[in-house]
């Protein structure tokens, strides 16, 4: 039996690790451009059965002959898609408060879905997602994590770690004059494409990255609503490692304040919170422990695989639900 052919454009490396058990033919879209304007998305670390290919007009116009089903993740992406085949079978998983960063919400995401002649199916990761755009009908996937691929945490560094990519040229998503007022003085260590901050290295290896939530003694979240989430995959994965997490509160936090990590309502609580942590290496260990027990318990892969086995089968069968009407809309917690 021939595998499903799936193209999905780029996404972060623990979803684009997970996609690739699905046992699919999978693509990554890189759009033309992107290297000089976003150097870090070919450095991205994928699985060995994900390969990049561009995405050019040519490809584009071949998309319904060489794929049987599209995974968008924003919505530039689908219209791109919609573009080309406005009958092509495509999952559109987005992340509204991004959206939000560029202005764009149900209303532009409603218009755009209810136009396409019923073939896209809308994922959310979370249920703060979904409640986030109420009026577009879909369903919620939340990422799969395993934990085994993550750890053991020490600790011994008593250091805070941060994570992202252009984390002061892009400060509403990363909240970084937060993130300044709760390190000054304090000794931190950045991941990711940050030019600004002296770290001009695409990304860090996936050996580097782990090695870092290993050993640094917490991370540092500062990326919260309304143009980003706390659920995002720095914090999936320093939780996964059995590091403790300092996050500002956000609806959409895996964070459980005093259980699995601290969350503080304004930076001059989560500096409190930090230089705690930073004292206390014993409160560290037990509150990563219980860390990475709950993202076993909240995020275990094989839901998710057969979540999105299931999404992918029915929006190729034309069985998906489409956008309903705002007042039909349910959600379920």
């Amino acid at each position: 039996m021939t595998p499903t052919r799936i193209l999905t454009f780029p996404c972060a490396e623990i979803f684009m690790t997970q996609l690739a058990r699905l046992g699919c033919s999978i693509e990554v879209a890189v759009a033309t451009g992107t290297v000089a304007n976003q150097p870090w998305m070919l450095a991205r670390a994928l699985p060995p059965d994900i390969r990049p290919v561009p995405w050019t007009a040519a490809r584009a116009r071949r998309v319904t002959a060489d794929y049987d089903v599209v995974i968008c993740h924003t919505l530039d992406e689908l219209a791109g898609v919609r573009a080309a085949a406005a009958a092509m079978p495509a999952v559109l998983r987005p992340n509204p408060p991004r959206e939000a960063m560029f202005g764009l919400g149900a209303d532009q995401a409603f218009r755009l879905l209810g136009s396409d002649g019923s073939t896209t199916s809308c994922v959310f990761d979370s249920v703060a997602h979904r409640r986030a755009w109420s009026r577009i009908d879909g369903v919620v996937i939340a990422p799969g994590v395993n934990i085994s691929a993550f750890g053991p945490y020490a600790g011994d560094e008593p250091s805070v770690l941060i994570a992202g990519h252009l984390l002061a040229e892009l400060p509403l998503q990363s909240g970084y004059p937060a993130l300044e007022r709760i390190t000054a003085g304090l000794p931190v260590v950045a991941l990711g494409f940050n030019p600004s901050l002296g770290q001009s290295r695409l990304v860090s290896p996936r050996l580097d990255r782990l090695a870092a939530y290993r050993r640094h003694r917490l991370y540092l979240n500062t990326a919260v609503s309304p143009f980003a989430d706390a659920a995002n995959p720095w914090v999936l994965e320093a939780m996964a490692s059995g590091m403790p997490v300092v996050t500002l509160a956000d609806a959409a936090s895996p964070v459980e304040h005093g259980v699995t990590g601290l969350v503080a309502d304004e930076p001059a609580g989560a500096r409190l919170h930090v230089m705690e942590l930073l004292e206390d290496h014993d409160l560290a260990m037990r509150l990563g422990r219980a860390a990475r027990e709950s993202i076993d318990r909240r995020y275990p892969p094989e839901r998710f695989l057969s979540a999105w086995s299931a999404r992918i089968d029915a929006i190729m069968r034309g069985g998906h639900r489409s956008p309903a009407p705002p007042a039909l809309t349910r959600i379920s917690a």
